[in-house]
């Protein structure tokens, strides 16, 4: 058995080792892998009842977790041998997106069966909201399954410029804020928590986030805000210039922000990431596991209980893969209903009473 699971994950880290390699031909906007280690030993199964009692039915979970070389996709890629060797009948598809809308998308078309959806998505998904005020089927379409990793507010400014201390100090400046649901969504409501406008900036331009790297190296705009995991492609602009100044939210505008939305949760960006910066305070989003009503009890069980005793492999393959190890994160981050085996879970490994 161990030396089959061992040789599973090779193969799923190896793909996700030519994923990423793939990908970084072209843009990066994830971390980097670590190198594997080796097979962990599984927590006992607390499962509700015994072994011989379960039943499981043969499946294909069709899995749409963004990019092949994003960290969500690649816990598919490992998790697909991990089930298929501990559970008879279990098998992965991947299934490649751009993203937590998308997936959802799939999911209410019946193309996909376990996804991931940053928090705020899902939640706008119950409010009818963004992408879905003509959707009315998503309304109750999501069940919570657990969370995964926080995607953050980050506001950047050149190290060396001692003029930008706090967010307000960008007034009269040039921001470069990332195109998408960045500036569609996380953009409003930080200029509503600290009661600005955009015509409280010399100029606010929207980009991609190569472009807002080249542009704050270049000195066209003074700052960035991006919400973002730890990102490469931003470490390596800050090298570039002497490293980034990485602006905390205080207090009082974080509990603003989880006013206006509740699935926003705190967090910090470490010290020293990005070429010499302090620890910042800031808030932000879990990326979330999701399914649906009618998804097979026992897989979803399942799913979890490989997730949770499996937790050092499929970390190995890359560091923001798998459910965070944040549990009060975890009960934060449910924004819709649970799926009745995850919350069974959860009880069963007294997270939830």
């Amino acid at each position: 058995m161990k030396k089959k699971l061992k040789r599973y994950l090779a193969l799923a880290l190896s793909l996700v080792m030519t994923c990423s390699l793939l990908a970084a031909c072209g843009s990066s906007s994830s971390t980097g892998s670590s190198t594997s280690s080796g097979t962990s030993t599984p927590a006992a199964s607390s499962t509700a009842s015994s072994q011989a009692e379960v039943v499981r039915t043969p499946i294909t979970i069709h899995w749409a977790a963004g990019s092949s070389a994003g960290a969500l996709a690649v816990t598919g890629n490992v998790m697909g041998g991990l089930l298929a060797d501990l559970y008879d009948g279990y098998s992965v598809t991947p299934e490649i997106t751009t993203g937590g809308v998308e997936n959802c998308k799939l999911l209410l078309a019946g193309d996909a069966n376990f996804i991931s959806i940053q928090a705020d998505d899902a939640l706008a998904t119950v409010n009818g909201e963004r992408d879905w005020k003509d959707i009315p089927e998503a309304r109750d379409a999501l069940r919570y399954v657990s969370a995964a990793y926080v995607t953050k507010y980050n506001i950047f400014v050149p190290a060396k410029d001692d003029s930008i201390n706090s967010f307000e100090d960008i007034k009269g400046k040039k921001i470069g804020v990332l195109a998408g649901s960045t500036y569609n969504n996380g953009w409003p409501l930080l200029l509503k928590a600290y009661d600005m406008t955009e015509a409280d900036f010399a100029a606010v331009e929207v980009m991609a986030r190569p472009d807002l790297c080249n542009a704050i190296q270049d000195g066209s705009i003074d700052a960035i805000f991006d919400i973002t995991t730890e990102n490469t492609v931003h470490q390596e602009a800050a090298n570039a210039i002497g490293g980034y100044k990485v602006l905390s939210l205080p207090d009082d505008i974080a509990a603003k922000l989880k006013e206006l939305n509740p699935a926003y949760v705190d967090a910090t960006i470490p010290a020293d990431y990005y070429a010499g910066n302090e620890e910042a305070k800031t808030i932000g989003a879990y990326n979330i596991w999701c399914t649906t009503a009618d998804m097979d009890y026992q897989v979803v069980y399942d799913i979890l209980t490989c997730m949770h005793d499996y937790d050092a492999d499929i970390k190995a393959a890359h560091p923001n893969s798998g459910v965070t190890h944040n549990e009060e994160d975890i009960l934060n981050s449910q924004v819709v209903p649970w799926h009745p085996a995850a919350e069974q879970f959860y009880k069963d490994r007294g997270l939830l009473k």
